[in-house]
């Protein structure tokens, strides 16, 4: 059963979800190259992707290997990412000096401490985040420049979606690129709570756009053409992949389910981060579970009886694969360049564990996501 299975499993069309994650994003890479091996090259039919992942979606989607995107995020240094829009040494001086001031001051018997509430207004005044992303936009141009994207991306073959947060209602925004010559969305795609979250990308322009919106980390990041990162409400965007017909996803997750120790303020507060960022994935998870659970139920009861009634159903059943590091990676998500080569070997060779051992195309208790009879997710 096992080697029917993995046939099956290997012909199988799919789609690949790219998580948000910063520099960790090239740990996915890893993970992109064990399926397409798995799959004996044949190409995810959608990709999607959030923030940092939506660049490697893109860059899919634009006709770049794994080699190519993996050499991308080896050559990156957070200079080619962004520059810092407020002078924080300038700033350091100034909120010295105006303490020094209040301190004396207060010792003569004027406590006045206003020069160091200015100094910091001062500082922010006019900014829209603690960084400039002008020189990611030079990135970006560079790999659009390259006249095989411009090809590539007329003749994509994989549909790509972009997920976006829309800065005018705080409500996610899709932005979407059909393969080949399709032009329009699937009915599916155009219920529910995403009716109206679909934006097709018609240019190059506006991918780059798209993508600089979706790595808009707030506070950190300012947002592009009215949209911030895709990550603050879909950072895993599995639900517009099911919704355009996917059925066999793969979902890269650059955080391990334990994050290990947090021994000081920056690895917490990006713990905090990273557990913010995946708070839509349980409940998208649990979704695809309760319906998985549904149509399982149902196939068995109808064992035996007709095959038409039964393979409707089984083309409704989501396989959901869901792959992590098993170990924290010890990687900022600033840490653009850094053991770049070392987190793309371990994304790889996790992914091919998780394919080998755990993940088995027609058992649903392999599948991430299925629920038991009491409706815990094992």
């Amino acid at each position: 059963m096992r080697g029917a299975s993995i046939e099956d499993h290997k012909n199988s069309d799919y789609a690949v979800v790219f998580s948000g994650g910063g520099a960790l994003g090239s740990w996915e890479v890893g993970c992109l190259k064990a399926v397409l091996d798995f799959h004996s090259g044949k190409p995810p039919s959608i990709v999607t992707g959030a923030s940092a992942g939506a660049l490697n979606a893109a860059g899919h989607h634009l006709g770049l290997t794994p080699e190519e995107i993996g050499a991308f995020w080896a050559g990156l240094a957070p200079t080619d990412i962004f520059t810092e829009a407020i002078d924080f040494k300038a700033l350091a001086a100034r909120i010295a000096g105006s303490r020094a001031h209040a301190f004396i001051m207060g010792f003569f018997g004027d406590g006045n401490d206003q020069g160091l509430v200015e100094a910091i207004r001062n500082a922010f005044e006019g900014k829209k985040s603690i960084f400039d992303t002008a020189p990611m936009e030079g990135t970006l141009d560079r790999i659009f420049a390259d006249e095989a994207r411009s090809e590539a991306f007329s003749k994509a073959k994989s549909t790509l979606v972009v997920s976006t947060t829309r800065l005018a209602d705080g409500e996610s925004e899709l932005l979407y690129r059909l393969k080949g010559r399709k032009r329009s969305l699937p009915a599916s795609a155009r219920k529910g709570r995403y009716a109206d979250a679909w934006t097709p990308v018609r240019s190059m322009t506006m991918l780059k756009q798209g993508l600089m919106g979706t790595a808009a980390l707030p506070i950190l990041f300012p947002p592009m053409e009215g949209r911030f990162d895709g990550g603050v409400l879909l950072n895993q965007p599995i639900a517009p992949a099911i919704l355009l017909g996917a059925r066999l996803i793969y979902v890269f997750i650059p955080n391990a389910e334990s994050f290990g120790r947090t021994t000081h303020f920056f690895t917490l507060a990006q713990t905090l981060l990273s557990t913010w960022l995946t708070a839509s994935l349980e409940a998208q998870i649990r979704q695809v579970g309760a319906n998985n659970k549904i149509y399982s139920e149902l196939i068995r009861r109808l064992k035996g009886g007709p095959n038409g009634a039964i393979e409707k159903l089984e083309s409704r059943l989501v396989r959901l694969c869901v792959i992590r590091p098993q170990s924290d990676l010890n990687v900022g998500l600033l840490d653009f360049g850094k053991n770049v080569d070392d987190m793309i070997a371990d994304g790889e060779t996790r992914a091919k564990q998780k394919l080998d051992n755990e993940f088995d195309f027609h058992d649903f208790e392999s599948w991430d996501g299925f629920m038991d009879q009491d409706g815990r997710v094992l």
